[in-house]
């Protein structure tokens, strides 16, 4: 066992590992970025829908990847979108949106964290959420859907829908229906938690049931993060491989 072998041995066991900065991972399950990046047929201008967008981490990702992508972000707390709008207002490309995507339009509860706005959700805290669980403060938030956007922006494909929205990403792509029926979503990249972090989490067999019914494929799975000496959450990447892009 070499040196990084024998610390990732180590830093495996707490949910994290070390990689040589710089470094192009040659298979797929280490950086998604990377990976969608290689799969996405969209060349430098992808259209991304980036949900749960927080201050605006993974436009700046997707920019570092993609150099023309055209980015609709998407999220509902107040005092992140207010971050979100310093940071990237003026980003040529990126449409800002003040809202949370769900399964159908309408209000929901939307919980604040006393831990931070990345852990902040439209879920309530479950007994192993981190700092805690404690809601700093809980407001109505506006809720759309994938569909429904689309249906009111004319957007007509989703090359990447990349879902961060601690623990109801299944409930974004449940409003994505139509989309999905349509062959007019290529990647999905969503977290998928295993622990108790929020109530009324789905299950890992109702998330791969839905998308696998209707046409799409496991890509990978990223390394897991572990909590309590158990999986407590992952990432994974879902591709539909008739997706056809529009010119």
């Amino acid at each position: 066992m070499n040196l990084k072998k024998g610390i990732n041995a180590v830093l495996g066991r707490f949910g994290y590992r070390i990689q040589r900065m710089g470094a192009e991972p040659a298979v797929f399950g280490v950086d998604p970025m990377r990976d969608m990046r290689v799969l996405s047929t969209a060349g430098d201008q992808p259209v991304i829908f980036d949900v749960g967008a927080n201050v605006g981490q993974s436009i700046d990702n997707f920019r570092r990847h993609f150099r023309s992508p055209v980015i609709h972000s998407f999220e509902p707390s107040p005092k992140a979108f207010a971050e979100l709008q310093s940071h990237a207002a003026s980003i040529p490309g990126v449409t800002l949106n003040n809202l949370a995507l769900g399964a159908r339009p309408g209000e929901a509860s939307f919980f604040e964290s006393e831990a931070g706005t990345p852990m902040s959700s439209l879920l309530q805290p479950g007994t192993e959420c981190w700092g805690g669980g404690g809601v700093r403060e809980t407001l109505q938030v506006r809720v759309s859907s994938v569909d429904e956007y689309c249906r009111q922006r004319g957007i007509g494909q989703i090359d990447i829908l990349k879902i961060d929205t601690q623990g109801y990403d299944f409930e974004v792509i449940k409003g994505a229906k139509a989309m999905i029926r349509n062959r007019a979503i290529h990647l999905i990249h969503m977290e998928i938690i295993f622990c108790d972090m929020y109530k009324g989490l789905p299950r890992m067999d109702e998330i791969y049931a839905f998308l696998a019914d209707r046409g799409y494929e496991l890509v990978t799975f990223y390394p897991f993060c572990y909590w309590g000496n158990k999986a407590s959450w992952t990432e994974g990447l879902f591709m539909h491989p008739e997706y056809r892009r529009m010119a």
